[in-house]
């Protein structure tokens, strides 16, 4: 997730963001990496609220939900359960 959101987040004020949304958006599979415990709360929120891509920039990707595989480690699923 940090990763994502270090390219959303930078390309989100530069010209092309809509672009690289739509590449995101056309794939065929997306993984997202969640790990350690510092994350659980943020992945906990992103999986639990209205979507708010201004507050989390994958909810971009909620559209294609079906096509994203989820690797959370157990420290990051702490607050899922």
């Amino acid at each position: 997730m940090r990763y994502y959101y270090r390219f959303l987040l930078r390309t989100a004020v530069g010209s092309g963001f809509r672009e690289r949304r739509q590449v995101l958006l056309a794939a065929r599979r997306l993984v997202v990496l969640v790990s350690g415990r510092e994350k659980a709360r943020t992945l906990h929120e992103v999986l639990t609220s209205e979507p708010d891509e201004v507050k989390y920039p994958i909810h971009v990707l909620w559209p294609v939900l079906d096509k994203i595989t989820w690797l959370v480690d157990r420290e990051a699923a702490g607050q899922l359960a």
